[in-house]
């Protein structure tokens, strides 16, 4: 199966600014739990939002997103003003370092939610990203739901929005994880031979991407070997392929024999030593191939994630 992976944290390293952009919004408007169907894509979590009352528009739940992102085509459609931090924003990518523009959002919506006042990250996501047969108009980020509790219901193809839901760490398969630089979740995995830290990231469809330098630190049953070449918003990205010698421990779930692909170690898209200063540090990603089975809360006032199997 082809696969896909969006992780704009490695395709996007944030630079630094005198100001951020509005990835929290300032008013969220929910009343009670709601809950709405959301669609699985190569892994990737699907919904249908409203902006400032158009739409709907499609969208990718994005947990290695910081903030919500859209095509540059739909905020020109939507007319939307320019964002808090109008194209100060650095990124680097295959196609080298550049500036990122913001639009700003007076109203998103989804579901029964309603999230006011808010920047948009614009990029060139390509629509047809996922194929021709669905149209993906940009990412759902982390921190739109910073004062919710979300989860994200794989198995059964819904999303869950909670204002008054929270998490405690002494309940079953709950993990504690870290906000790194208030906008991405790190979590801890246990392995057989030590822990791997891996950003939670449900934008991308394979279950472990892990940088060169972590695979080097676990053992493999097999490989790993050469593998097909990815799609990436960047373009085609090659990489390697092997299987854990060694189960992963996830909220107390063990997962063995699981796959992992690897990147290369002279990946255009991490920062080098002399960009240092300006992009901040790499880490792998657990995706969707492995998260396609559980039902994954997330709790960012608490730093808390659980996994339920369903």
């Amino acid at each position: 199966m082809r696969q896909f992976f969006h992780g704009f944290i490695l395709c996007f390293w944030v630079g630094c600014q005198a100001s951020s952009p509005q990835s929290i919004p300032q008013q969220v408007e929910l009343i009670q739990k709601t809950t709405l169907p959301m669609q699985l894509v190569s892994y990737l979590p699907i919904v249908d939002v409203m902006i400032n009352g158009q739409g709907p528009f499609h969208l990718i739940l994005d947990t290695g997103s910081a903030m919500v992102v859209l095509r540059p085509a739909v905020a020109k459609a939507l007319q939307l003003p320019p964002g808090a931090v109008p194209g100060t924003e650095f990124a680097r990518s295959a196609k080298g370092v550049r500036t990122v523009g913001f639009g700003h959002i007076q109203n998103l919506q989804l579901g029964d939610a309603t999230f006011r006042n808010l920047d948009a990250k614009l990029v060139d996501i390509p629509q047809d990203y996922l194929g021709p047969s669905i149209r993906i108009d940009g990412l759902l980020g982390l921190r739109l739901f910073d004062n919710l509790l979300l989860s994200i219901d794989y198995p059964g193809r819904q999303l869950i929005l909670d204002p008054a839901g929270s998490l405690h760490a002494e309940e079953p398969h709950v993990m504690t994880a870290i906000l790194q630089d208030a906008e991405h979740l790190v979590l801890t995995l246990s392995t057989g031979s030590g822990t791997l830290d891996c950003i939670l990231d449900t934008g991308t469809s394979m279950g472990l991407f892990l940088l060169h330098e972590d695979a080097q630190n676990l053992r493999f049953s097999h490989g790993p070997i050469p593998a097909s070449s990815t799609a990436t918003p960047n373009g085609q990205l090659s990489m390697s392929v092997g299987r854990l010698a060694d189960p992963l421990t996830l909220g107390g779930h063990h997962l063995p024999k699981q796959a992992a692909y690897i990147q290369p170690s002279s990946y255009p898209l991490i920062s080098q030593s002399d960009l240092q200063p300006l992009f901040g540090k790499p880490y792998s990603l657990l995706g969707g191939q492995i998260l396609k089975n559980f039902v994954v809360s997330i709790d960012q006032r608490a730093c808390l994630v659980r996994f339920e199997r369903n």
